[in-house]
C-alpha cells in the first residue's frame, strides 16, 4: 500500500510540474527555454523560409547571409503584403524569367557588360537557392544600342519567353522607344534601367512600373558647367553632344548655366548616334578655340572625338559625362584624355569599402576575364536592387507586389553603393549626388566631395 501511495504521489507531483511548465509557457511575460537543437532547427527552418542566399556574402544581423547583403534584426527581409490576384506572368513554383536588352556590340558596346555581370550573379543566386526557391532566368539580347533593335528585343522577351521583368535596358533613346509597350502589355517592370533623362526619372516623366539607376542628366549639365566656372575657371566653353534626347539633355542644362554663369559658349556641335568618324566635329571645336570642351557621348565616339582633337594638337581642358567614366573608355581614348574630368555617382571600382572588395571578389570569381569597372558597377547594384525587390515581393509574387518591394526601398544599404537607395511612389532616380573625379598618369582620382542634386 505504501509504494502505490508512493507512486500515485510521484505521479501527482510530475503532473503538477507539467501544468506549470505549460502555463509557463502560455505566459504573456516568460519563456519556456529551447533547447539548443531546437533553436537551431528552428532557425535554420526560418532561414529556408525566407529564401536566404549567399552570392556576395554580406551578413544579417542574426548572422544568416544574403545575396544583396540585405541586413534585418532577425535575418529576414522586409516583406509587402501579397497583392491580391497580382500578374504572375513568368513566375512558376520554381523559376522567375527577366529579360535585359543591352549593347554587346557598336560604338556602345561597352555598356555591354551590364548584362554579362548580371546574367554571373543570377547564376550565383541560383546556384545558393534562388529567390524562395524559385530559380532566376536570366535572358539578354544585343541591341547594339539602336532604338529599334531594342524594341524588337522587349516584344520578344514579352510576347515569346513571356518573362515576368526586364532590367539593366541601357539607353536613353532605347527606353523611350518601349517603355509605352511594357507599360500596356502587362505592367512588365523594367528595373534598374540605365539613363538620367528627366523623360523617364523625373517625378512627371517617370511610369510606375519603371525604376532607374542613374543620377538626373539636368543636374549632371548643371554641376559640370558650375564647376568649369568656380573651380577650373574657364571663360569660355564649347560642348560636343549626341544628338537626341539622350545628348540633347545634359547638353543643354549645361548651356543654359554655362551662359547664367557668364561664360562664353563658342561652339555647339553634334553627332549622330553610331557615329565613327569625329573628325570633322574635332575640326570645329579646335577651330572654335574654347578653353574647355564639355564631350556628352557614349563610351566609343567620345573617346573617338577626344582622340581626334588631340590629333589636330587642340588640348582644351575637358570636362566629360558619367556615361564615359569607366576602364574601357580611359583604355581607348589613352593619354588623349590625360586630365580629363568626369563625374560618378558610384564608388571609385579599386575602393578599399568592404562593399566594394566584395563587387572585386565576385568578378574575379565570376567574371575573371572583364574589365573591373564602373559600368560592371552599375550592372551588379541594379541585380542586388533587383533582388531585393523580389524578396520584399514575398513568396506570393507577382509584378505588382514586386514594383510594391521597389517602392519600399528607403535609405537601403544592401548594395555596394556608398550612398543608400531610396525610391517611393514618386521617386524613380535613387541617387542624388555625384562627385568629381580627374584622370591622372592614367588613374582616376577623386577630386571633390559629393555634390547633392536640389
Amino acid at each position: 500500500m505504501k509504494r502505490i501511495k508512493s507512486l500515485k504521489l510521484g505521479a501527482m507531483i510530475a503532473l503538477m510540474s507539467l501544468l506549470t511548465l505549460l502555463m509557463a509557457a502560455c505566459g504573456d511575460n516568460t519563456a519556456t527555454p529551447v533547447p539548443a537543437t531546437t533553436a537551431a532547427a528552428t532557425k535554420a527552418a526560418t532561414t529556408a523560409a525566407a529564401g536566404t542566399t549567399a552570392a556576395a556574402g554580406a551578413t544579417t544581423a542574426a548572422g544568416a547571409t544574403t545575396a544583396a547583403g540585405a541586413t534585418t534584426a532577425a535575418g529576414a527581409v522586409q516583406t509587402v503584403a501579397p497583392v491580391a490576384n497580382g500578374n504572375k506572368t513568368g513566375v512558376t513554383d520554381t523559376e522567375i524569367k527577366i529579360g535585359s536588352s543591352t549593347p554587346q556590340s557598336g560604338g556602345a558596346a561597352a555598356y555591354g557588360i551590364v548584362s554579362r555581370v548580371q546574367d554571373a550573379y543570377w547564376k550565383e543566386v541560383n546556384a545558393a537557392g534562388g529567390i524562395y526557391g524559385r530559380q532566376i532566368k536570366y535572358l539578354y539580347e544585343d541591341d547594339a544600342y539602336a532604338a529599334a533593335r531594342s524594341q524588337a528585343n522587349m516584344k520578344k522577351f514579352v510576347e515569346q519567353d513571356k518573362v515576368f521583368a526586364v532590367m539593366g535596358n541601357i539607353g536613353t533613346a532605347n527606353n523611350l522607344a518601349f517603355k509605352d509597350y511594357l507599360q500596356e502589355n502587362g505592367m512588365v517592370p523594367n528595373v534598374g534601367f540605365a539613363t538620367g533623362s528627366g523623360l523617364l526619372v523625373n517625378p512627371t516623366g517617370f511610369q510606375k512600373n519603371a525604376f532607374g539607376v542613374l543620377p538626373n542628366y539636368t543636374f549632371e549639365g548643371n554641376i559640370l558647367a558650375q564647376y568649369a566656372a568656380d573651380t577650373l575657371k574657364v571663360k569660355s566653353v564649347s560642348v560636343l553632344y549626341q544628338n537626341d534626347a539622350f545628348g540633347k539633355e545634359a547638353y543643354q542644362s549645361f548651356v543654359k548655366k554655362a551662359k547664367e554663369l557668364k561664360l562664353e559658349v563658342k561652339a555647339e556641335v553634334p553627332y549622330e548616334a553610331g557615329a565613327t568618324d569625329l573628325s570633322s566635329q574635332a575640326l570645329k571645336l579646335q577651330q572654335a578655340g574654347a578653353e574647355l570642351v564639355f564631350v556628352n557621348a557614349v563610351p566609343g565616339p567620345g573617346a573617338t572625338a577626344v582622340k581626334e582633337m588631340d590629333k589636330l594638337g587642340y588640348k582644351p581642358k575637358l570636362e566629360l559625362a558619367y556615361v564615359e567614366n569607366d576602364v574601357q573608355f580611359w583604355t581607348n581614348a589613352g593619354t588623349a584624355a590625360e586630365g580629363a574630368y568626369t563625374t560618378s555617382f558610384t564608388p571609385l571600382p579599386d575602393s578599399t569599402d568592404p562593399k566594394v572588395v566584395k563587387f572585386r571578389d565576385f568578378m574575379k570569381r565570376a567574371l575573371p576575364n572583364e574589365q573591373v569597372g564602373n559600368f560592371a558597377l552599375w550592372g551588379y547594384i541594379g541585380a542586388q536592387i533587383m533582388e531585393e525587390g523580389l524578396k520584399r515581393a514575398g513568396k506570393d509574387l507577382s509584378r505588382e507586389s514586386l514594383i510594391a518591394g521597389l517602392e519600399s526601398l528607403d535609405n537601403w544599404t544592401g548594395s555596394a553603393s556608398v550612398t543608400p537607395i531610396t525610391y517611393g511612389k514618386d521617386n524613380r532616380s535613387p541617387f542624388k549626388s555625384l562627385f568629381f573625379l580627374q584622370q591622372k598618369d592614367g588613374k582616376t582620382v577623386k577630386v571633390s566631395d559629393p555634390i547633392e542634386y536640389k
